[in-house]
């Protein structure tokens, strides 16, 4: 079935986007055991027969549209509250009819990055444990992903050359999130999602479109690029061009080294990380799909090269309000992952990248969030994997963030300690931090925090807790100017934490 561009589903009709198709068809966001947005018109949209009409029908409810010459359809029904009982859409036109069985009302998210969101249940740790228990069925994924690009660091087959185009990219479905079935889908969104039904009894839905090595780019639309100042990242072919990241356009090069037959266009040959082509496949279409928020876990390939690291909280605002404007809703929330704990020779601006994160919340409207997550990053053993596969504790923490802004939960800590300012104490400094009720440490001394005198050699410094600051001191600064916290790429000995168990965040800060 092939799905089509949000720029080609308006509410209104107007333009053809491809030629028409004879079937009956829904587009790929529609299944069997799919979540519906409560409170929230009921949008559905597929193809026929141009010229012919479509009928939807939803419990009582029953709307009629008609074909355009594209062969496209859109139709929108009454609003409906929160039901976890199933229940059927059918469409019917011209003597077909599809069912759509086992639909729940609630909340749907989309979870979208690179590969530590697309990072599936059946590989975390609970992972195994959790798919054999008892599962709750109003709890929903559609896990859309990019097949083409599983093949590491060799060239593309001519089978997967044949999807590395936007009508195929993604390949996925609605399903209950249990046993073998759920094995593939986002670990963090599937624990976010369980959390968030424990806590508000409401159906649950994930649609997922991670691609595993992704740039940020991938996941921005051509327009929204070339209006947020980031043009240039259009220019010419992508491979060749600098203002992306450098490991992208080489793993690019990798794939598509000497493989002919490859779509492409004035950006150059396609492949999943060609600038725009994830929003193009993937998210870009399903923007009349009304949604309750996003969910973020991106930046490992944009945490490379100084110039990526410090355009990327800019970068990240205008996709953030391009997501939103083309669903047309400012206030969707967007809850994203400070990234974990890794140490190899490409992560060597890790702290800088993480602290930038931390920062851009700021840049970001309300309901935004950090999810913290490098205290749940790989073991001293493998402190090189990027993929930690702990990812239990990301997921609930963004529920916490989602729990707290949009479910309203009273008296909900969703953050760990966050600094508020630095200032000199002596020849120490006093850190103060907001969210710090039962400030702490996790474990033993409090570890991971450093002091300069003039912001390029560090010490360690000894940390003492009292009420919501810390005061540090170390051996050999007298007149320190920077602190830093949880600064290396690898970071399990940083444990400041409050009295909720969240940690702080890593941070930099000037001191006064």
């Amino acid at each position: 079935m092939k799905r089509f561009a949000n720029f080609c589903l308006p509410l209104v009709l107007a333009l053809a986007c491809t030629p028409a198709l004879a079937a009956l068809s829904v587009d790929a966001i529609f299944g069997n055991h799919m979540v519906i947005q409560r409170d929230k018109p009921v949008v559905v949209f597929g193809s026929a027969v141009a010229g012919e009409s479509v009928r939807v029908t939803f419990g009582l409810d029953s709307v009629t549209a008609q074909v355009s010459a594209s062969g496209r359809w859109i139709v929108k029904l009454p609003a409906r509250p929160a039901n976890a009982v199933p229940a059927e859409i059918r469409v019917d036109s011209a003597g077909s009819a599809l069912v759509l069985k086992d639909v729940l009302v609630g909340d749907v998210w989309v979870a979208a990055g690179q590969s530590n969101m697309e990072f599936p249940l059946g590989q975390d740790v609970e992972g195994g444990a959790e798919l054999q228990a008892i599962a709750d069925d109003a709890v929903r994924v559609a896990s859309f992903r990019a097949p083409s690009i599983a093949v590491g660091a060799k060239p593309l087959d001519q089978a997967s050359v044949k999807l590395v185009e936007a009508d195929r990219l993604y390949a996925g479905g609605w399903v209950i999130a249990a046993g073998k079935a759920a094995s593939s889908a986002s670990a963090v969104a599937y624990w976010f999602a369980k959390k968030v039904r424990a806590e508000t009894g409401l159906p649950i839905g994930i649609v997922g479109y991670a691609i595993g090595g992704a740039p940020l780019e991938s996941f921005i639309s051509r327009e929204a690029l070339q209006a947020g100042g980031f043009g240039k990242k259009l220019s010419g072919d992508w491979m060749q061009n600098p203002e992306l990241p450098n490991w992208v356009r080489s793993r690019g090069a990798q794939n598509l080294a000497d493989v002919t037959g490859v779509p492409g266009d004035v950006l150059g040959r396609n492949h999943a990380y060609k600038p725009a082509l994830a929003w193009e496949a993937g998210m870009g279409r399903i923007t009349a799909f009304p949604i309750r928020g996003f969910l973020w876990y991106q930046g490992e390939s944009n945490a490379i090269e100084a110039a990526r690291v410090a355009e990327y909280p800019e970068l990240q605002r205008v996709m953030v309000a391009d997501w939103r404007a083309r669903w047309g809703d400012d206030k969707l929330p967007f809850y994203f992952v400070q990234l974990s704990s890794c140490e190899d020779s490409n992560r060597m601006r890790w702290g800088e990248f993480r602290d930038l994160q931390r920062r851009a919340v700021d840049r970001i409207p309300a309901p935004s969030g950090m999810a913290v997550s490098y205290d749940f990053g790989p073991p001293p053993a493998t402190k090189s994997d990027v993929h930690p596969a702990q990812k239990r504790p990301v997921g609930e923490r963004l529920a916490l963030l989602a729990l707290r802004d949009v479910y309203g939960k009273p008296g909900l800590v969703a953050e760990g300690p966050q600094p508020m300012s630095a200032t000199k104490a002596g020849d120490g400094v006093r850190i103060r931090f907001g969210n710090a009720t039962g400030l702490a440490a996790k474990s033993d001394d409090v570890a991971g925090f450093e002091i300069s005198d003039d912001g390029i050699q560090f010490v360690p410094a000894v940390a003492t807790i009292g009420g919501g600051t810390v005061t540090l001191r170390a051996d050999g600064v007298k007149s320190p100017t920077v602190v830093r916290y949880a600064w290396a790429p690898w970071t399990r000995d940083a444990n400041l934490v409050n009295g909720a168990g969240l940690p702080a965040p890593t941070f930099t800060m000037q001191i006064k």
